[in-house]
């Protein structure tokens, strides 16, 4: 094999690395946005068209936010209103052990 077929064929590998990983990921936003709409449509009814378009332009981490949002809002537009800027850790309900040290429960505060 020549050095151009051994190159060419190294290529090739890494091109269907970086297509299997990419796959991937497009499987796993496609996943949490069909999981996010069943549960908006669930909890909230038929969505609007500019919920619909919010959701299929997100990005993974935006999609996992919203997913954790869900529970905590009134309206499918207060789901999707939050943007990655402003999002904290908090502890949950202001719980705190006998000792006062803050419980270990947290959750996602998005203003």
């Amino acid at each position: 094999m020549t050095i151009a077929e051994e190159l060419e064929a190294q290529g090739s590998k890494q091109g269907l690395l970086e297509g299997r990983e990419l796959g991937l990921e497009q499987g796993l936003i496609r996943g949490r946005r069909q999981t996010l709409e069943r549960l908006m449509t669930a909890k909230f009814g038929p969505l609007s068209e500019a919920v619909n378009a919010r959701i299929q332009a997100a990005d993974l981490e935006l999609l996992d936010t919203w997913l954790e949002r869900i529970f905590d809002v009134e309206t499918p537009d207060a789901v999707v209103e939050a943007s990655r800027a402003g999002r904290t850790r908090v502890q949950s309900y202001g719980q705190r052990d006998v000792t006062g040290t803050p419980s270990v429960s947290t959750r996602l505060a998005i203003p």
